[in-house]
């Protein structure tokens, strides 16, 4: 009993993880980065955000979205160039 208990509940977890939708935005400058931030959080599309940090020659940031293509294609949109998303 407790051993199908304890695999319902990793179940559980790992669905809740993969429902979790992370898109990771770069940029050369860090002021992109933070308008890039702001815009998301404005639309509603944001709903968490990790530190921006410097990789190399660029700044990149862990964002949870709340619609990860609508979030990828309005930034796209929006931002063009200076900010790109995987």
């Amino acid at each position: 009993m407790e051993d199908k208990l304890r695999q319902y509940i990793q179940l559980v977890i790992t669905e809740a993880k993969k429902k979790q939708k992370k898109l990771t935005l770069t940029s050369q400058n860090r002021s992109d980065l933070g308008v890039a931030l702001q815009w998301l959080s404005l639309n509603k599309l944001s709903s968490g955000a990790g530190k921006i940090r410097k990789v190399g020659d660029k700044h990149k940031v862990t964002v949870t979205v709340t619609d990860k293509s609508k979030a990828k294609y309005m930034i796209k949109d929006r931002f063009g160039t200076f900010i790109g998303v995987s």
